[in-house]
């Protein structure tokens, strides 16, 4: 399970594919306990910026220290799928990586290969903090959807401001997979749709969409 809370914006598929503006704000306190804060739109100003030529890979806890990482020049390819070589992160079962800011020249930001927490920038994957400004997102999180092994995947949304992107949540219906949009407690500004469903697949092709801004039973919002 996948959950976006307190302030989140982030896509384990397509993480800060860039996203628009999203809201920041510090989650966690020294023990790891959330706690409630208020949605903001103050993002870190990165002092530099690394351009990776390949992903990194994380087996521990990575503190970027608000640098910000991308993969060079040209390295978006649009909204096509990738894989784990488009990454910017590639954090391994248990990894942790935060305070990092990932750049506009990148294609598919963080891939987990397993649970995994991402602060500021179930097996669950605790996305707390973090955002995007400045570049019109594709999608916030997205499902991947031509893995070679595929699963049920649940996402979970809330307490999110997004603007100027296309999709809130991409998912594979067909592989069982559910988003919870709490949209009660998030704010949208020309965002196209909420949640789209996919017939996922393992052959590495580009999966077709099936539904576009419905709620159902694998869109629930």
């Amino acid at each position: 399970m996948v959950s976006f809370t307190l302030t989140t914006v982030i896509a384990a598929a397509a993480f800060f594919a860039q996203i628009a503006i999203a809201a920041p704000s510090p989650s966690v306190d020294s023990n790891g306990i959330y706690v409630k804060r208020a949605a903001s739109c103050t993002l870190p100003s990165p002092a530099k910026t690394s351009s990776l030529s390949a992903p990194m890979t994380i087996k521990g806890t990575f503190d970027g220290g608000n640098v910000r990482y991308d993969r060079g020049k040209n390295a978006c390819s649009g909204q096509k799928e990738g894989g784990d070589k488009d990454a910017v992160f590639l954090l391994e079962s248990g990894a942790t990586l935060k305070n990092v800011v990932i750049g506009a020249n990148q294609a598919e930001g963080v891939h987990c290969k397993g649970p995994c927490n991402i602060y500021n920038t179930s097996g669950t994957t605790n996305i707390v903090g973090g955002g995007a400004k400045n570049a019109n997102f594709g999608k916030l999180y997205r499902a991947c959807g031509n893995c070679k092994s595929q699963y049920k995947r649940t996402v979970n949304i809330s307490n999110v401001i997004a603007k100027n992107g296309k999709l809130l949540a991409g998912i594979n219906s067909n592989y069982g997979d559910v988003a919870t949009i709490k949209t009660s407690t998030n704010s949208y500004s020309s965002v196209k749709s909420i949640c789209d469903t996919f017939e996922g697949n393992s052959n590495g092709n580009e999966p077709p969409k099936l539904t576009s801004n419905k709620s159902n039973a694998n869109c629930k919002f």
